[in-house]
């Protein structure tokens, strides 16, 4: 079960990133056990069994159930993540305009800034947490052309 969710990620979210980027992605945590996991009980890094409610699945079939049918079937799954050489605000931003443009699964997407890294996941619905974002300046510092090339090349990944 644990390989079938995580080779979910993998397929329809780390990989059209790691595509668009043209860059290795760095996976520095996935599944954890709730002892090292220290978080939420519902945490999509957590094994679906070890759950608040271990019978819920993501809503990920809401995604492109008509291309994808099999993502109905899977758990969500959750990875903290670092792309080579590349801004982790950057990283947050094409992840959070990705999910919010249909191209990637949607899911929960948290920026780490003292760790310099972000969380994604693929719970079915669009998740961010006001202390977890970049700030408006940050954001505003991004080279939107870039932002734009690279939406554009997981369009066509995974068109």
């Amino acid at each position: 079960e644990s390989l079938q969710r995580y080779m979910g990620l993998a397929l329809y979210s780390l990989e059209p990133l790691r595509e668009a980027f043209a860059k290795p992605i760095t996976v520095l945590s996935g599944e954890r056990t709730v002892q090292t996991n220290g978080g939420k009980p519902s945490s999509c890094h957590l094994p679906p069994s070890q759950r608040k409610d271990p019978t819920k699945r993501a809503l990920i079939g809401n995604y492109k159930t008509s291309i994808r049918p099999e993502l109905s079937k899977l758990h969500s799954a959750a990875a903290d993540i670092r792309v080579s050489g590349s801004d982790p605000i950057e990283v947050y931003h094409v992840i959070y305009e990705a999910m919010r443009l249909k191209l990637l699964p949607p899911g929960g997407v948290f920026y780490y800034k003292t760790q310099q890294f972000v969380h994604i996941d693929n719970r079915g619905f669009i998740s961010r947490d006001v202390s977890l974002m970049p700030t408006d300046l940050e954001l505003r510092a991004l080279n939107t052309q870039r932002i734009q090339e690279i939406l554009e090349r997981i369009k066509n990944h995974v068109s």
